[in-house]
């Protein structure tokens, strides 16, 4: 039991550790700019540039799903009233290359991890209600449209179910299936993603027990769901010829990741997720590291992938490092106390 619960804080931890990482460099989809920017790889926390060079943040929408087209006038933004405060200046510099995350700082999290987090806390206090009232009249509006948001259907989904899935780490796998699957209809109600949700979950409460992750991936990868194992295998075959730690090995992930889906949609996001999952199965702060400088939808990919080589590490008798762990500069003490309450 005492290393059931070691396991779902170094997961939590890797899940922040892993976001954080990206952060500076999410939705960067070319590479080489990763290099450019930050005088090489990143290695360690980093605060972002205030210039995106792939940046369409103004193109987005402010006041809901989407981009500025589907925008309809008469909504109040959401941006910089109800997330994100005082950032919506930015969001309105229309034709300018504007960092997503203007203004973060190294070590800082994303708001869809900080969402999982505000999850675990009121999970640990017993008053999750509170969010449950508001998710469940947004699923309710979301499934009454007669299309599906396109939108939800992105791996942004998985930083709230995981702590779900780690607070049933003692459930018998369905139960916590089914925490995580519920969790998200009412944040990402999309028809495609109880799939996905599903065979994440699986994986991470098996690796959470003492499961092998590297089999776990493979499993993942060679599912119906993903159906990306053939695609993968000769990815994997080329990188064994590099040293682990090289840019040669690195190159072939980015070649392999950019092939596989480096955007948010789930399923490419999720088989790239599970493809470095594997290759790093035993080597926490490479994966990260790795997962980083893939670029494209990095943090929350970053997260799902976070978790998995925490629960993995501990079993494994590998430390995730102290320095990332007391780096997180806004939820390290929540970590804290989380990981000391949980299960």
């Amino acid at each position: 039991m005492a290393e059931l619960r070691k396991a779902a804080g170094e997961a939590l931890w890797g899940m922040f550790i892993a976001d954080a990482m990206s952060m500076p460099v999410h939705w960067y989809y070319v590479v080489n700019n990763i290099k450019e920017d930050f005088n090489g790889w990143i290695t360690g926390y980093q605060a972002p540039k205030s210039r995106h060079p792939s940046s369409i943040m103004s193109l987005s929408n402010s006041a809901g799903s989407g981009r500025t087209s589907l925008s309809q006038g008469s909504q109040a933004p959401v941006v910089g009233n109800i997330i994100l405060h005082d950032k919506l200046k930015f969001w309105k510099r229309s034709g300018e290359c504007v960092h997503y995350h203007q203004g973060m700082q190294p070590g800082d999290n994303t708001l869809n991890a900080l969402c999982g987090l505000r999850a675990a806390r009121t999970l640990i206090d017993g008053k999750f209600s509170n969010i449950l009232e508001f998710a469940e009249e947004r699923y309710r509006q979301k499934m009454n449209l007669s299309y599906a948001d396109s939108q939800l259907d992105t791996i942004g989904c998985l930083p709230m179910g995981i702590p779900f899935i780690l607070l049933s780490a003692r459930s018998n796998e369905g139960e916590a299936v089914k925490a995580a699957v519920e969790v998200v209809r009412l944040t990402h109600p999309h028809p495609n993603v109880d799939k996905y949700v599903a065979l994440y979950a699986r994986a991470l409460h098996s690796v959470l027990n003492g499961a092998c992750l590297k089999q776990q991936c493979e499993a993942a990868l060679r599912s119906s769901v993903l159906d990306a194992w053939d695609v993968c295998r000769p990815y994997m075959e080329k990188a064994a010829r590099y040293p682990k730690s090289s840019e040669e090995r690195l190159k072939v992930y980015q070649i392999a990741t950019a092939y596989l889906g480096l955007a948010c949609y789930t399923k490419g996001a999720l088989s790239c997720m599970f493809f470095l999952a594997h290759q790093y199965a035993d080597d926490f702060t490479g994966g990260v590291l790795a997962n980083t400088n893939c670029g494209g939808e990095n943090c929350h990919r970053g997260a799902a992938l976070g978790a998995l080589l925490g629960a993995a590490a501990l079993h494994q008798g590998s430390a995730l490092p102290l320095h990332w762990k007391h780096g997180l500069a806004t939820t390290a003490k929540d970590l804290q106390r989380i990981t000391r309450e949980m299960l």
